[in-house]
């Protein structure tokens, strides 16, 4: 407690701006926009597509030698035992 009371005008400062930090956010920040809702909601599907077939890829890059000397380290998962049949039965009643 003594710490607190030497050190209380360092406090009150980190305090104060603290709070001062708190009103600039919540008052002074601006407003988020809201969201554009499309009437269609395939709409934005079909942009996406339209989107994605301009793009063509080179597939050149599979037939260089630094792909192809890739190494595949992943380790296989082995099968285990399954959860029980309904997770939120009480325990006991499986």
């Amino acid at each position: 407690m003594d710490t607190l009371y030497q050190n209380r005008k360092t406090v009150i400062a980190v305090v104060l701006l603290l709070l001062a930090f708190f009103f600039v956010s919540m008052f002074f920040s601006p407003e988020p926009s809201p969201a554009v809702v499309s009437a269609d909601p395939g709409e934005d599907l079909v942009k996406v597509v339209t989107e994605l077939s301009g793009i063509s890829f080179d597939q050149k890059l599979f037939q260089t030698p630094g792909y192809r000397s890739l190494v595949d380290w992943s380790t296989p998962i082995p099968n285990l035992p399954r959860g029980r049949a309904n997770p939120f039965e009480v325990i006991g009643r499986d």
